[in-house]
């Protein structure tokens, strides 16, 4: 509203003061043009990297604009944190940025206004990778892709309305009263990628938790069909699950691979599970291979314990100790 009513102020010779924008959307190219920088003060725009509703509009007025950055502190909370949680500390002068935020300024709002604006902020797009399923599953798929850029997410604002009773009439979300948690079921999904693959979801559930020990948790199971018969899964339901806390993250579950011809005649795939599990420090996996010059490897395994699953994956690192590995098979190494 700010930028609005000083575009229209200043084109008309009027005068405005200081202007400063907190997590504020553009407004239309046409109108942010007709802004006067001379009749106006200071413009200042505040915007938090990873914040949605910034990313709508055409363009800002001119001036100068800060980037505020943050690590989420919750990810099922993440685009409501983003656009609502105070970036200065209210407690001291209140122009103290909050602890663990980092302010960046720029001189000039050209990239800002630019059509293909986007953030460059990985967490931005982690949280885009993680809502795609979900998008599909209620009939959005090009909404998540769309956000990537101003011009494609102002054209997905247009059509907010629309989306939002999509997913109020799929989702089943249950938040119980006087409770931090949250729960929400998505339904289940059968969905075709590019012709080549399909893609089936089953009992997908979210649990976000919040409070002063917040988590995500993400249940259910993935099912994919592609050409020639190949078939995978990633199993995650029942006493599995992905979830992130304040101690990172932790990973349960079953995958599986069968009849896939990574270079038919020469290495296949004929079977392979992948059992992880990271609060035990455990990957276990099995294989059935044929490898080149024919040779079959039935029932290949391998086991692999860590002592410390975190620190081994910041290393980089596979595995502490290799326990059992094994390959019989028609023609042994």
């Amino acid at each position: 509203m700010a930028q609005w009513i000083a575009a229209e102020y200043t084109s008309e010779g009027r005068v405005v003061d200081d202007i400063i924008t907190f997590n504020s959307p553009g407004i239309s190219r046409r109108h942010a043009n007709l802004f006067d920088p001379a009749k106006a003060g200071d413009v200042t725009h505040y915007i938090v990297s990873g914040d949605v509703v910034t990313m709508a509009g055409d363009a800002f007025i001119e001036g100068s604009y800060f980037v505020a950055s943050y690590p989420t502190r919750n990810p099922f909370t993440y685009v409501l944190d983003k656009h609502t949680e105070p970036i200065f500390d209210p407690g001291g002068s209140g122009t103290e940025p909050m602890a663990g935020v980092r302010l960046t300024r720029y001189g000039s709002v050209d990239w800002l206004n630019d059509p293909l604006f986007t953030y460059l902020d990985w967490e931005y797009y982690g949280w885009l990778t993680l809502a795609e399923p979900v998008a599909v599953g209620l009939h959005l798929g090009l909404v998540t892709p769309a956000l990537l850029f101003r011009a494609s997410t102002e054209f997905v604002r247009q059509h907010l309305g629309e989306a939002l009773d999509v997913i109020d009439e799929h989702l089943d979300v249950n938040i119980a009263p006087g409770s931090v948690a949250v729960d929400v079921r998505a339904p289940d999904i059968t969905v075709g990628i590019a012709g080549i693959f399909q893609l089936k979801s089953r009992s997908v559930s979210f649990r976000a938790v919040a409070g002063t020990t917040p988590s995500f948790r993400m249940q259910g199971r993935f099912d994919v069909v592609g050409l020639g018969g190949v078939t995978g899964s990633a199993d995650f339901a029942g006493d599995n699950f992905i979830e992130v806390d304040q101690n990172g993250l932790h990973i349960r579950g079953d995958l599986s691979l069968s009849d896939a011809a990574i270079v038919p005649g020469f290495f296949e795939v004929r079977s392979a599970t992948l059992r992880v599990d990271t609060d035990a420090g455990l990957l276990r996996g099995n294989a059935a291979l044929v490898m080149p010059g024919g040779t079959e490897l039935s029932q290949a395994s391998v086991e692999l314990r860590f002592r410390d699953w975190k620190q081994a994956a910041g290393r980089g690192k596979m595995a502490r100790q290799a326990e059992r590995i094994g390959h019989p098979g028609r023609r042994q190494f």
